[in-house]
């Protein structure tokens, strides 16, 4: 860990990192897998998430995971990447 990625709470890791229980990567998208979902670019998706415009992911290392039930959720209370019209999941 770098000295600016310390946690600034007394050792509680920030909400971005995994948890125990976020351990089963088959509750989560890649960005591959959520660009696909929204109709739009890994980079879009990205940038989405990064300025707070879509869910945030969770970090497992390197890598960026989305949790599905977030999505779900964020979908559930109307919201989409702007600008887009939602496909229908069936």
């Amino acid at each position: 860990m770098h000295s600016d990625d310390k946690p600034s709470d007394g050792g509680q890791q920030p909400e971005r990192f995994c948890s125990p229980e976020d351990r089963d990567l088959r509750e989560f998208y890649d960005v591959n897998e959520c660009a696909a979902r929204y109709a739009v670019s890994p980079s879009t998706w990205r940038r989405l998430s990064d300025t707070g415009k879509a869910p945030q992911p969770r970090e497992f290392g390197r890598l960026r995971r989305w949790r599905i039930s977030e999505l779900d959720a964020w979908d559930a209370a109307g919201n989409k990447p702007p600008g887009l019209k939602m496909r229908r999941r069936s």
